[in-house]
């Protein structure tokens, strides 16, 4: 009779602990990326996946949004009626000011996912200034140095 054990060999121990060895670094090594030193980059970086998952509700829901910036108060808004909740608030850090120049407060977005009167507005963070620029016929927008 033989003496059957059930069990892992070593090898596939080793195995399995490279495979969570490798994972947990990837997760750290993006947990690390995701927050930043530098309020500038996070904002641009969090308002741009923002305004995507805006889009995205105002195509799947087919709804106008709206983005409503409370400047002294140093957050912003996405909501589909004033009367309704927001359906995201989400603050940013005081050091950074936004001169609305040629956008209308709120943003308005059509149910296809564009603005309907794009514009720009300044951003200004230690000195420097910035023009954020949402185009005609799109959803997206992008940053000039001035």
């Amino acid at each position: 009779m033989g003496n059957k054990q059930a069990g892992f060999t070593v090898i596939e121990m080793l195995i399995v602990l490279t495979i969570i060895l490798m994972i947990t670094t990837f997760s750290m090594n993006q947990m690390v990326k995701s927050t930043t030193n530098d309020p500038l980059e996070d904002f641009l970086e969090q308002l741009e996946k923002d305004i995507f998952m805006m889009q995205q509700q105002a195509m799947t829901k087919q709804k106008q949004l709206s983005l409503l910036f409370h400047l002294n108060e140093h957050y912003y808004m996405i909501y589909d009626s004033p009367l309704n909740p927001a359906i995201l608030k989400r603050d940013y850090d005081h050091r950074l000011q936004l001169d609305l120049t040629s956008i209308n407060n709120p943003l308005h977005y059509r149910s296809s996912g564009v603005p309907i009167n794009p514009g720009s507005f300044i951003l200004t963070y230690n000195e420097k200034h910035y023009k954020v620029t949402f185009p005609f016929g799109k959803g997206r927008f992008y940053v000039t140095e001035l």
